[in-house]
C-alpha cells in the first residue's frame, strides 16, 4: 500500500463535504492515481495535468488498478483522445477542460474536479482554477475541487480561501541497513585492489589490477590517415594512434 491509501476514506468524506479541498503530498504517496479512484465512489472525475506526458503516463497507471475494463479510464488532450462512453476518471490537460467547457459550459458531466500539480503555476492553471471557482459558486454548488501539490504554499492559499482547512499526508520513512562483506576482493566481477595499493587505469577503460596474461580490448579498424603503430608494451596490447597528415602527436 501507499502511504496515502489509510487516508482514503477520510479524505473522500472531506471532499465530499467542503467545496474544495487542498492536499499537500509529497511525491510517490499515491495522490495522482489512487486518490482520483476513490472519488469515484461520488461521481465521474476529471484530473487536470500541466503536460501531455504526464496525463498519458497518470492514466495507464490508474487503468492497472481495473483489469476487468481498463476502459474506466481515459486521457483526452489535443489531438489524442482515449476516452469512451464506460470512461469515469479522465486524465486531461488544463487546456481541454477550457476547450470542454465551450461545449459544456456548467461541466454537468463530471462531479470532481483535480488540479494535479498546482504548483506548477501557468495560464492555463489559473484560468481553470477561475472558471472551476466561479462555476462553484453559482450555477454548479455541487462540484467539487480538489487541489494536490507537493511544494505548494498551503497556507497562503488558504488565507484566501474562507473555510479551507489543507491536508498534509506524511511520507513513509523505510530505515535501510547496509552490510558488508568481510574479506571481500572482487564486487560484482569487477576485479578490486587490496587495501592501501592504488589500481592501475588499464587500456579497455576498466579499474584494477593487470592480471598475468590480461589483454585489453582492440581499438576498432582505423580507417583513411592513419596507421598503427603496433602494441606500445609487452604486458598489453593497447594501441598508439598517430594521424600521418596532421603534426604528429600520438592520441590514445
Amino acid at each position: 500500500p501507499l502511504p496515502i491509501d489509510p487516508h482514503l476514506d477520510a479524505l473522500c468524506a472531506q471532499v465530499e463535504a467542503q467545496p474544495v479541498t487542498l492536499i499537500q503530498a509529497p511525491p510517490g504517496t499515491g495522490k495522482t492515481v489512487h486518490l482520483p479512484l476513490k472519488l469515484l465512489e461520488l461521481g465521474r472525475v476529471w484530473v487536470l495535468e500541466p503536460r501531455r506526458v504526464a496525463a498519458r503516463l497518470a492514466a495507464q497507471f490508474a487503468s492497472r488498478e481495473f483489469p476487468e475494463n481498463p476502459s474506466a479510464v481515459g486521457y483526452h488532450f489535443r489531438n489524442e483522445k482515449r476516452v469512451t462512453a464506460q470512461t469515469r476518471v479522465t486524465y486531461l490537460t488544463e487546456g481541454m477542460l477550457l476547450r470542454l467547457a465551450q461545449g459544456d459550459p456548467e461541466l454537468r458531466a463530471v462531479r470532481v474536479v483535480v488540479l494535479d500539480e498546482f504548483h506548477e503555476r501557468h495560464a492555463s492553471t489559473d484560468t481553470a482554477w477561475a472558471y472551476l471557482r466561479k462555476l462553484q459558486q453559482t450555477t454548479r454548488p455541487d462540484l467539487r475541487i480538489v487541489i494536490l501539490s507537493a511544494t505548494l504554499d498551503v497556507a497562503t492559499l488558504a488565507a484566501q480561501i474562507p473555510g479551507l482547512s489543507p491536508i498534509t499526508i506524511p511520507l513513509t520513512h523505510h530505515t535501510l541497513t547496509v552490510h558488508h562483506r568481510p574479506g571481500a576482493s572482487v564486487v560484482e566481477g569487477i576485479n578490486v585492489p587490496p587495501a592501501g595499493r592504488r589500481a592501475r587505469p588499464t587500456c579497455g577503460g576498466e579499474s584494477g589490477r593487470l592480471t598475468p596474461g590480461h589483454r585489453a580490448a582492440r581499438s576498432p579498424p582505423i580507417r583513411s590517415g592513419t596507421r598503427d603503430r603496433g602494441p606500445v608494451s609487452q604486458g598489453h596490447s593497447c594501441r598508439c594512434i598517430e594521424n600521418g597528415a596532421a603534426s604528429g602527436r600520438s592520441s590514445w
